[in-house]
Order: structure tokens, then sequence, then C-alpha cells
């Protein structure tokens, strides 16, 4: 159920209302999101919402910012959103390990992986590590 800015509100009845179990946004969003439910006198642990999708950001991937946000929503969070609006929303994001992002729009944009410091191409392989260009 998609929901523009400027509707926190209105966001939040209807989580309560249809029981919706999964956000995706931005991780910064979640704070204003929580005051706008404890300010309703809603626990926000109580909406249901059980897994949240977080990108376009880098909020996530900070530890401290990912415990706050799963003990105060009581939710999986997950960094999701590796991507570019203007061409594919969702080019990567963490499986159930979160242990870094999996690219997943093979077919759909053209990648390089470099050595960072030499900025020499390295094999798409599995297990390599570089810097996705």
């Amino acid at each position: 159920m998609p929901f523009g800015v400027g509707q926190t509100a209105l966001l939040l009845r209807a989580i309560h209302e249809l029981q919706i179990n999964a956000i995706s946004t931005t991780p910064s969003y979640m704070l204003p999101l929580s005051e706008a439910a404890w300010a309703q006198g809603l626990n926000p642990r109580d909406l249901g919402l059980r897994k949240g999708f977080f990108g376009a950001e880098p909020g996530i991937s900070e530890p401290s910012v990912r415990a706050r946000m799963e003990e105060t929503w009581g939710m999986r969070a997950v960094d999701a959103n590796f991507g570019m609006a203007d061409i594919l929303s969702i080019m990567g994001s963490e499986c159930e390990h979160r242990q870094g992002l999996h690219f997943h729009a093979q077919g759909a944009v053209a990648v390089e992986s470099i050595e960072p410091a030499a900025g020499a191409p390295l094999a798409l392989a599995e297990g390599a590590e570089g810097e996705l260009v």
C-alpha cells in the first residue's frame, strides 16, 4: 500500500486497521513514525509490523540504529533497498543471515566489480570482494 510524504497519521491508522505487517521505507522515517504512534497513545510494538525493508540512506547498516528500530517496533529490520530510483529501485538486499547485500539485478543493469585502491577490474565470481560500479 503506497503512502506519500506527510501522511504519517493516516499511515499509522492503515497499519493498525488493515493489520499491515511489513513496511518499506527509509530508516530515518521510523523515528517520526514511532513518535507519532506514541503521541496517539499507541505502542509501536503493538501495531503488528513484523518486518521492515529499509534503504535509500545508510542508517540501517549501523548496528545501533538497527537494534533500536527492532526493539522499538518488535520487527526484523532488513537492508533491502540498494538501488537507484530512476533505474531499478531494489538492485540488492540482505538475506536472512544479514551479512551483506546480494545483487539481484542481473540483466537489468550492467555492473563491474573493481579493486577499490587501484580501480582494476575484478572477475564477477562467487565470493569475490570488491567495489560494485
